[in-house]
């Protein structure tokens, strides 16, 4: 009888892993719309080196790039799920400030790194709609013939993050996700992924 009884636990397991869906560990890769973006402080000062007026300025770069994400999701009530998710990136085009007669200031993107945590409402056995808070950062090759002085300190930015998406399960164990994430001061993103679940 004990051994019988062992059996069906066993058994029951993998039926009540599905019965909750969108939980577990979680690897996938993504790729997509990619713009990188920062800002120039420019002031205008008169012969006395009295501040007249500041002003800020952003420039942008839109290209393709793509990346890489892990991470584990907790079911926190039925259709609630609770997870974390660590990503990297690479990709994007060259951002670049022209200054005119003063020269130009380029950031070459070369990779990205966030930390996050999702919230995600089951909406089918199929489908998850979530939200993302958390912090990520961007590394980039400067090149400042403005000399600029302080430039150097663009060669790493990091900043808050917020995002939302959707995952779809494809088959028990792929999917296919839309994700759209913004690092402040750094990125604009909308990736589709490949998650695949454990």
């Amino acid at each position: 009888m004990r051994r019988a009884a062992v059996l069906v636990a066993f058994v029951a397991l993998p039926a009540h892993a599905q019965d909750r869906p969108f939980t577990g560990p979680v690897v996938g890769i993504e790729g997509g719309y990619l713009e990188h973006h920062f800002s120039l402080e420019f002031e205008q000062r008169d012969a006395a080196d009295t501040l007249v007026a500041r002003q800020s300025r952003y420039y942008r770069s839109h290209g393709v790039g793509g990346g890489v994400f892990g991470g584990y999701d907790w079911a926190i009530s039925d259709r609630g799920r609770l997870g974390l998710e660590l990503g990297a990136t690479a990709g994007g085009d060259t951002n670049t400030a022209d200054l005119g007669s003063f020269g130009s200031l380029s950031l070459k993107p070369r990779f990205g790194a966030s930390a996050a945590v999702r919230a995600g409402y089951v909406l089918a056995p199929s489908a998850m709609v979530y939200a993302a808070a958390g912090y990520g950062g961007n590394a980039y090759r400067v090149r400042d013939t403005a000399r600029l002085g302080n430039s150097a300190e663009l060669e790493w930015g990091s900043s808050f993050l917020v995002g939302a998406g959707a995952e779809f399960r494809l088959a028990d164990r792929i999917g296919l996700r839309v994700d759209g994430r913004h690092v402040d001061n750094q990125t604009w993103r909308v990736f589709v992924g490949v998650p695949i679940r454990f």
